[in-house]
């Protein structure tokens, strides 16, 4: 058992030495040429007002999250807001800290109350969630790209290859969420390659594959996909204006398709697992977006650092402090949390 521990320990230590790599790297590249000078004055000397106002609708953002994804959850199991809430800024701590977006496994765990349900019922309540976001970030993306200044780097057949990725990609998210045969065919497919790979070793999660298809069934339905979708628009819409906030507080002038063009690619690009909360494509992402628009590197610098501070910090200290309660009044679960953790 204790070699077991061991090879968690050396997997996490792993784990954690590949993202910090993929952080530092990125972060160099972020910060390459720049004057921290003047990002760090430009910073000081933002309107502290707009600041504290972006930080509060962040955390209304999040209860409006927790709605949403009360809303997939009660189709399987209803759950009380104030522990949907409570498990969501939990799980964004962890994925904050911790790299390969631990936290969205740390979910499925935590949501239902110990023994009552199984945890792969939550499964097709977060892929729902996943699905809607990149539904939403996806027609942001290609709305941007239509009608902003083309960059040199976009020709008219990149645009053409691109649009019709994306549209491939949101027609099959689509198509598994509204059209059973289809989800059915997936699902089916899945566990062929599971067998095929492992075999009998793999019949657990072959069995949750299954299981968890109950959940899309049930999911399937306009009382839930297009309120889900009304609020997954809400949700972007806020963040939208927490990003143009940031730019009236640090002064920066930028058209709003740049704002609503480096929110859509940040947020694409970190939904790939890699690094703690994000940390370094987000960065990166936002000040080539700015760049792109005229924005100097200092400002595009300085507006990436404040923003991506806005959406992590606040948060991350409210769920520390709820993770910790969690901790204490339920510590028959922590040997439960911690596995999940160093897995």
């Amino acid at each position: 058992m204790e070699i077991l521990s061991n090879q968690k320990i050396v997997r996490l230590i792993l784990k954690f030495s590949v993202s910090v790599s993929i952080a530092t790297a990125l972060l160099v590249w972020f910060l390459k040429e720049i004057e921290l000078l003047e990002v760090w004055y430009l910073i000081e000397n933002a309107n502290h007002i707009y600041i504290l106002v972006a930080v509060i609708i962040c955390i209304f953002t999040f209860l409006v999250r927790a709605i949403r994804w009360k809303l997939f959850l009660d189709h399987s199991y209803p759950v009380p807001l104030p522990r949907v809430f409570s498990v969501l800024t939990m799980a964004y701590t962890v994925s904050n800290l911790i790299p390969f977006r631990a936290g969205e496994i740390l979910k499925f765990y935590l949501i239902y109350p110990t023994n009552e349900k199984p945890w792969y019922f939550s499964v097709p309540s977060v892929i729902f969630e996943r699905a809607l976001d990149f539904i939403v970030l996806g027609f942001g993306a290609l709305f941007c790209l239509y009608f902003m200044p083309k960059p040199d780097i976009i020709s008219e057949l990149n645009l053409t290859m691109i649009t019709f990725v994306c549209i491939g990609v949101i027609g099959l998210l689509l198509g598994f969420m509204v059209n059973e045969k289809f989800t059915s065919r997936v699902v089916v497919s899945i566990e062929k390659i599971l067998l095929s790979v492992g075999g009998k070793r793999l019949n657990y999660p072959i069995r949750v594959i299954k299981n968890s298809n109950m959940g899309f069934i049930a999911l399937r339905s306009h009382k839930t996909i297009i309120p889900g979708l009304t609020l997954s628009i809400f949700c972007w819409s806020l963040e939208f204006l927490v990003s143009l906030l940031l730019t009236k507080a640090l002064s920066i002038a930028v058209p709003l398709l740049a704002i609503l063009f480096s929110l859509t690619v940040a947020n694409i690009l970190v939904t790939v697992p890699s690094t703690p909360g994000g940390v370094g494509p987000f960065e990166l992402a936002t000040k080539y977006c700015f760049i792109m628009f005229g924005v100097s590197s200092f400002e595009a610098v300085a507006y990436a650092i404040v923003l991506h501070g806005v959406l992590i910090i606040p948060i991350t200290a409210i769920g520390l402090i709820i993770l910790s309660v969690y901790l204490s009044s339920e510590s028959k679960r922590l040997a439960r949390l911690r596995s999940i953790i160093l897995r």
